[in-house]
């Protein structure tokens, strides 16, 4: 509902602030790595992605913001996973519902699900994020040398991800 932001620090801390009075709401350790980049999921929801290949689910309501999903195994090309090769979409389907989170990087991506709306008092899902290659039209992988995607874009209703690449040019992926 855009009540609050969130930043991260390169040491791996958050800090959220509420948007309009300009104070601290919480302020944690969220990895041992950079944090490149904050998603506000929900209202209560924030999912941190850091510099060592990883990124956890937040929930922000309590006395102090508790992790509900973690993954593990981010695509890294050349050490440089960064905001823009992180996407998440919130859906209702299947009931309850969940966030669906999207990673690529290089020639490689990873896509996975992570559940919302649980209680902090639950174990933390932890998820390892398979990495795929990506194959064109015929099922061929494509290689290294081949594709070296630097940004990621969502298209949800058309079920399709733009791919900004290394080489100048956008690509269209379904």
């Amino acid at each position: 509902d855009g009540a609050w932001v969130a930043c991260g620090s390169e040491a791996g801390h958050v800090v959220v602030l509420d948007r309009r009075a300009g104070r601290a709401l919480a302020s944690f350790r969220a990895h041992g790595a950079a944090v490149v980049a904050q998603l506000p999921v929900s209202r209560h929801e924030l999912l941190t992605v850091a510099a060592d290949k990883s990124a956890v689910l937040w929930r922000l309501s309590g006395a102090a913001p508790a992790p509900v999903a973690a993954i593990r195994g981010l695509p890294d090309y050349r050490g440089g996973l960064h905001a823009a090769n992180v996407v998440a979409i919130r859906h209702a389907q299947p009931s309850p519902g969940g966030l669906l989170f999207f990673a690529a990087n290089g020639h490689k991506a990873c896509a996975t699900r992570l559940p919302l709306g649980r209680s902090a008092s639950q174990p933390v899902a932890h998820v390892d994020a398979a990495r795929r290659h990506f194959g064109d039209d015929r099922g061929r992988r494509i290689h290294r040398h081949q594709l070296a995607v630097e940004s990621l874009a969502a298209l949800p209703i058309r079920r399709m991800f733009l791919l900004g690449c290394e080489d100048g040019k956008v690509r269209v992926a379904a």
